[in-house]
């Protein structure tokens, strides 16, 4: 993550409460966008990690994850997953895979970088980091650099990619304040 976006949003989480998203940010630089999100979960990091990590049920996570299951291939420590999302803009909609190495190393750090061989992106990397929170909830920053290897319409397309990137932060953060296979969109 590059250090101007880490500095880009210093947020003031006085009077936040748990349950809620402080903060999203997302930035374009040429085909690249980073998008950093926090939010204050009512869920113990632990099982914010367990839901992250279950990679055939992703799609708890999110609506728009349709299936999602993991791969051989990813080195000792990590695991590959395959995850395809429908995105839809007014009456077109696509299939977008990613396939990702999740490393799994720690529970309070999870990182994860595209494959773009078998991806519809470029390059990129997600990153989650969970911190405990004096009444058992989680702090949750999440990162993430993308490259898409598909064609963003160069005036209206990369506010539309921006929306739907903050959109879906903002839907996962909630999902993962539900009981599992309670998801909303």
């Amino acid at each position: 993550m590059r250090p101007a976006v880490a500095c880009l949003l210093v947020l003031a989480t006085v009077g936040v409460q748990a349950g809620e998203i402080p903060a999203t940010a997302i930035e374009r630089h040429g085909d690249r966008y980073v998008l950093m999100a926090e939010a204050l979960l009512h869920t113990p990091p632990a099982e914010v990690y367990a839901r992250l990590t279950d990679f055939e049920h992703l799609n708890r996570l999110h609506y728009t994850v349709t299936e999602s299951a993991p791969l051989p291939g990813a080195a000792a420590g990590s695991q590959r997953v395959r995850i395809l999302t429908r995105a839809c803009v007014l009456f077109f909609c696509y299939d977008l895979v990613q396939v990702l190495d999740y490393h799994l190393g720690s529970p309070e750090d999870l990182h994860a970088i595209v494959i773009p061989a078998e991806s519809d992106f470029r390059s990129g990397q997600l990153r989650w980091r969970m911190s405990p929170r004096a009444d058992g909830g989680t702090h949750l920053r999440f990162e993430a650099e993308l490259e898409p290897a598909f064609w963003v319409p160069p005036l209206i397309g990369p506010w539309i990619l921006k929306h739907k990137l903050v959109s879906m932060a903002n839907g996962i953060a909630e999902n993962l304040e539900q009981s599992p296979g309670k998801e909303t969109p």
